[in-house]
């Protein structure tokens, strides 16, 4: 199978005047630019699959598909650790919060929290216990958030996260 450019993979979601495939793909490319014009490489991909890297550190992982129960799917994994979390086997236990946090940012991250599957037998199951901005969640998967929706709102979310990760990795660039 040849490499592909995620946004000629983000396009062929682009059928007819489906109206949720329109925003998902308009969505999508938003996120995808911002991305690109922040440094984040996603390269080519043979199998819908990019880890999206900033100076060699990855920020995000983005699979897209389509699924029987959800339809259109964009999940966007984002990468640990990140200072917008108060706590993750204590290696991200700051304080130091790398972008502006309000309600309704918080219930956006929560609302997208990535629980452990316990049939998967990934290395995180059963899921752990953290903290993520002042909550107590059980569960969570090695990834901490899975965004599978992209709605506008959630695209600026997530566009929030990623400066703060690059933020966060910009401290340890010598």
């Amino acid at each position: 199978m040849s490499k592909r450019k995620i946004e000629d993979v983000i396009n062929e979601f682009q059928i007819g005047s489906d109206t949720e495939a329109k925003d998902f793909v308009k969505n999508a490319l938003d996120f995808i630019a911002f991305l690109k014009t922040n440094n984040v490489a996603l390269g080519d991909s043979d199998n819908n699959f990019w880890d999206g890297k900033y100076e060699n550190n990855v920020v995000c992982t983005i699979s897209t598909y389509v699924s029987d129960e959800y339809g259109i799917c964009f999940d966007t994994f984002m990468a640990p650790p990140h200072s917008w979390m108060t706590s993750f086997d204590d290696e991200c236990s700051r304080d130091d919060t790398a972008f502006s946090m309000n309600e309704r940012t918080k219930e956006i991250i929560w609302k997208n929290i990535r629980y452990c599957d316990p049939t998967c037998g990934g290395k995180c199951s059963p899921g752990k216990q953290i903290s993520i901005l002042g909550k107590e969640i059980e569960k969570v998967c090695k990834c901490i958030l899975a965004i599978y929706f992209l709605d506008a709102e959630t695209v600026e979310c997530m566009k929030k996260m990623v400066e703060g990760r690059i933020r966060d990795i910009q401290k340890t660039i010598v």
